[in-house]
């Protein structure tokens, strides 16, 4: 069993001296919401629907496999779909697709694995701003007509459609029940 599985669920007095900052937390993306949604702080939308799929928890809880079964549902139904995601953290830069000649160090192993799935059908766009590398997706695919967003769920600066938020109900998942930093939930 990993350190984090360890930490993330019991309740040790390490987490009640957390736990305020878990709560702070918790008011701190209340907060950032409900300025968002009072246009106090400046919101982007794109010219297509846009649905995010992330998960509550630090886990992946099954979000990937989703994302997938939804790529492949738009497909279906004559949609040309588009996906944006941070990729990897360590290589910050501009936004940049991800194809399968890319390696997968530069963009990180979720989004080469779902530009190695569905690259032909629907490209697949990394950047440290979602926005920049949906609008550069956007603007390489003009076919594009959804744009789908993995991860995303407390970047409210772009505006969604749908989210669709991946639960794995196992113990595992919600761990000890905190938010952020006392247990693994990212939000409520």
């Amino acid at each position: 069993m990993k350190l984090s599985e360890l930490y993330w669920h019991r309740i040790t007095p390490l987490h009640f001296v957390l736990w305020p900052l878990s709560v702070l937390y918790r008011f701190f993306l209340a907060g950032k919401k409900l300025c968002y949604w009072l246009d106090i702080l400046p919101s982007v939308k794109l010219p297509v629907p846009v649905i995010i799929v992330d998960s509550i928890s630090i886990g992946d809880g099954g979000k990937t496999p989703l994302l997938l079964w939804l790529v492949d549902l738009l497909l279906a139904h004559g949609f040309h779909p588009g996906i944006v995601t941070q990729g990897n953290s360590d290589n910050a830069g501009p936004p940049a697709a991800v194809t399968t000649a890319n390696s997968s160090q530069h963009s990180g192993g979720k989004a080469f694995l779902l530009a190695q799935l569905h690259g032909k059908s629907c490209p697949v766009w990394v950047g440290n701003d979602r926005i920049a590398a949906a609008q550069a997706l956007l603007t390489a695919h003009p076919e594009c007509n959804v744009i789908i967003s993995n991860d995303g769920l407390q970047y409210h600066r772009l505006e969604r459609d749908i989210e669709v938020i991946a639960v794995d109900f196992n113990e595992q998942s919600f761990g000890n029940g905190l938010l952020l930093p006392a247990g693994p939930l990212r939000s409520t």
